[in-house]
């Protein structure tokens, strides 16, 4: 993913083979035939129900969609080629999620009515897979090795072709000649199952996703077993990739911290611990529930994050590389509320959610279908407390109360800047009213060749200009785990939040003496919050603060700035205790364009406190 992520070698006789005992007791759990979510397309016993619901309307309306594409979306080696010689990811990224959701929805569609008529385009599909010299992202490939055949690395792109062709093949037995079935196999045998296996036996090359506590570990080790599920005959096999499962994993548990805070963010959350999800409900099914990740306490807490990051209705935090407007899927959020649990006593009925709605990973599908009632699917708990702090690592969502007069809620980041999909933004803050961020974190940038390089934070999304955070000095943060904040004092009531923390240790400056920012939150009347940023130096030396915001503003005659966002809006009042602050804006230049609003002092200065105090207009 990064340029700090290399495939590794263990100890010499050292291997990562799961416990041979380990490999046996899970073999005899597992029935002798393959098993699967649901059942093959060819039992109309179980698909003609499913047909009559709303959830395969949804399928089949996608489907058509995606049959009637024109051109229809396809991946080539010159595309591929394309990409690495132009350094940059934007055609092959524009292409493979639509081809996904064809690969996806077309088998699934040609189960829920075998009149659909699109068993010869996926014929097709699987065919031109299968002549591809790389299933990998062509940014995982610089130097073509994979391409040229010099070795065989795999990656969520390869891993994710795999499992769908799996599926694919799973549910269109029946219909699928010989040949094709053949082919699948061998491609699949090939491409993923020989190499894998020779690196986890060998000890060598092993692919650096293994070990990792990020998205990848979950994301690939999911795909790897329902690859094996599906297309491995032998009980012994399958239950060699679920016992390795089980020992890698872990590192993905690792990635949540107590809390179950997840720092790569709300986006990542969704493919990071769906695809944690897929792999646990995958193993109970095959197992016959005798293996359940989802009754591990962490799990648990891993799964509520979804839930308590909401910030107001529909709004989530964007720190890291997620979206602005993204939204969980309700299904994810409310996962645990509605599985089908012998063992679970009861659950929340208070609530419907739609199951389909933004399914954008297709894959979940079967999931859904055959792990949940989707026509019957509740919310879980209400997340209804003023604040969610996330002690471990330091990240405070301010809501108002119930029966606050304003709308008005904030957040505020101490996350060290050396997590995965980090931004440095140690300190930055965003403030909401109702449904509308106005002090915003920029979120992601359109990936190219640049996020995940050296050059990372060469972008003014993801360094610290590009987030509501001081320069000092002249200087913005620093990458890494190193550039931190320590929490000096936190107070929690319910008229107000208050935190302070020191801002030093994410920069590197010398001669700064203090830095701290006082963050409040008032939830009486209208509701406010107010930022306070005070430094030292050794020296009188320059400093700035700012504030990111998507929305229109205006510099009022007061000197102070009105920002307005669909319908709402907020008054923020800038003022130092000493020296004269000098107001510029400037209008960020990525494949985002928020504008950066900041207050300077005219002159150097060696000591001062910048108070910010924004309320609704």
């Amino acid at each position: 993913m990064g340029v700090l992520d290399f495939n590794f070698d263990l100890a010499e006789g050292k291997t990562l083979e799961p416990d041979p005992a380990r490999v046996r007791e899970i073999a005899a759990m597992l029935p002798d035939e393959v098993t699967y979510f649901g059942f093959p397309g060819s039992r109309r016993d179980m698909w003609d129900p499913i047909g009559q619901t709303r959830g395969s309307r949804h399928i089949l309306d996608r489907a058509r969609v995606s049959f009637d594409e024109d051109p229809r979306p396809v991946v080539s080696d010159a595309l591929y080629l394309s990409c690495l010689e132009q350094n940059s990811p934007a055609g092959m990224n524009a292409v493979v999620p639509r081809l996904c959701d064809r690969l996806v929805l077309l088998p699934m569609a040609e189960c829920i009515d075998p009149a659909v008529g699109y068993l010869q385009l996926i014929v097709e599909d699987i065919r031109r897979m299968a002549e591809l010299s790389s299933w990998i992202h062509p940014n995982n490939d610089g130097k073509r090795d994979t391409f040229d055949g010099r070795t065989t690395f795999n990656d969520l792109t390869s891993t994710f072709y795999a499992c769908i062709l799996a599926t694919g093949d799973y549910l269109l037995a029946d219909r699928l000649d010989l040949g094709l079935r053949s082919l699948i196999r061998s491609e699949i045998d090939r491409r993923l199952f020989r190499p894998f296996e020779d690196r986890i036996t060998s000890g060598r090359d092993i692919y650096w996703w293994v070990k990792v506590t990020h998205n990848w570990n979950s994301f690939c080790l999911a795909n790897f077993v329902c690859c094996a599920l599906l297309l491995k005959e032998s009980k012994q096999e399958r239950a060699w990739y679920i016992a390795l499962a089980e020992d890698l994993i872990k590192y993905s548990e690792e990635g949540f911290p107590e809390s179950g805070f997840y720092t790569e963010g709300i986006s990542y959350w969704g493919g990071g611990f769906g695809h944690y999800l897929f792999l646990s409900e995958m193993i109970r099914t095959v197992t016959g529930g005798r293996i359940d990740w989802l009754k591990k306490p962490i799990a648990e807490k891993m799964s509520r994050f979804g839930a308590r990051a909401e910030i107001q209705k529909g709004v989530y935090p964007a720190f890291g590389d997620s979206p602005c407007d993204f939204r969980p899927p309700p299904w994810l959020v409310h996962w645990m509320n509605n599985r089908i649990d012998s063992e679970r006593g009861s659950r929340h009925m208070d609530d419907r959610i739609d199951s389909f709605e933004q399914v954008r990973n297709v894959r979940y599908l079967m999931l859904l279908f055959h792990q949940v009632d989707p026509e019957a699917a509740y919310a879980g708990p209400p997340i209804d407390g003023m604040r969610e702090w996330f002690e471990d690592v330091q990240y405070l969502i301010c809501r108002p109360g119930k029966d606050s007069a304003g709308r008005i809620a904030a957040t505020i980041s101490g996350v060290h800047n050396g997590v995965n999909h980090s931004h440095n933004d140690v300190g930055a803050f965003t403030v909401i009213v109702d449904e509308v961020e106005l002090i915003t974190d920029p979120g992601k940038e359109v990936y190219s060749a640049r996020t995940f390089s050296r050059e990372r934070y060469e972008s003014g999304l993801l360094n610290s200009s590009g987030h509501s955070v001081p320069v000092v000095a002249g200087q913005l943060q620093v990458w890494g785990k190193d550039a931190f904040a320590n929490i000096l004092e936190t107070s929690f009531s319910d008229d107000l939040d208050r935190l302070i923390m020191d801002l030093g240790p994410a920069y590197r400056v010398e001669g700064l003496l203090k830095l701290t920012r006082e963050f409040k939150v008032y939830r009486s009347g209208a509701g406010r919050v107010e930022v306070v940023d005070w430094f030292e130096f050794a020296k009188p030396s320059v400093f700035e603060t700012a504030l990111i915001t998507y929305g229109d503003w205006e510099l009022n005659s007061d000197r102070c700035l009105t920002i307005s966002r669909n319908g709402r809006s907020i008054r923020v009042a800038v003022s130092a205790d000493t020296g004269e602050l000098v107001f510029r804006s400037e209008i960020i230049q990525e494949s985002s364009n928020p504008n950066r609003l900041a207050w300077r002092f005219r002159v150097p200065v060696r000591e001062a406190r910048i108070r910010m105090v924004v309320s609704p207009s």
